[in-house]
């Protein structure tokens, strides 16, 4: 599909991809975490694999982060989250941060410009979903959990899609 193309350009209101189902194993990394509960068991559905879990950091600390880096730059929508599977555990809150060379990062902020806290999860196993009101070009995206029920522990998904959609 050509830029120019019109009638099948995608708009930011349609990148709602899930761009993890795609990433290499490699690609989800974290602060720490325990053995069987590495970032790359964070994601929400792990297609052609047996594989579940979580994500569950080592340190029950809001100095703990899980990342992603994408291939390349895409448009970030929205971000999915899961608490833990089979365990009582699960993010109540967290930021959102994104970067483009993994170094410098960006808080996403509310509508005054205050840091954004997101509500989490009131169970290990529904599903809540935050669409972004200002959509953000980034090639890492962090989750930092800022509060939690009996250990911080988490299942993801990044909605947004490939710049190149645009």
């Amino acid at each position: 599909m050509s830029r120019g193309s019109g009638k099948n350009r995608k708009t930011p209101t349609d990148c709602k991809e899930d761009l993890l189902e795609d990433v290499a194993d490699t690609s989800l990394s974290g602060s720490s975490s325990f053995e069987g509960f590495e970032p790359h068991r964070a994601r929400l559905t792990i297609p052609g694999s047996e594989l579940t879990g979580s994500w569950v950091p080592r340190h029950d600390d809001v100095n703990q982060y899980i990342q992603v880096k994408f291939n390349n730059t895409k448009l970030i929508t929205g971000i999915s989250t899961k608490g833990a599977i089979a365990y009582d555990r699960r993010l109540t809150s967290y930021s959102v941060l994104h970067s483009t060379d993994g170094t410098s990062w960006i808080t996403v902020v509310d509508t005054d410009g205050n840091d954004k806290i997101f509500n989490g999860n009131v169970d290990q196993d529904s599903l809540v979903k935050h669409e972004f009101t200002q959509h953000f070009q980034a090639k890492y995206v962090r989750i930092n959990p800022r509060g939690w029920h009996n250990w911080p522990a988490m299942r993801f998904g990044v909605s947004g899609c490939d710049l190149v959609c645009m």
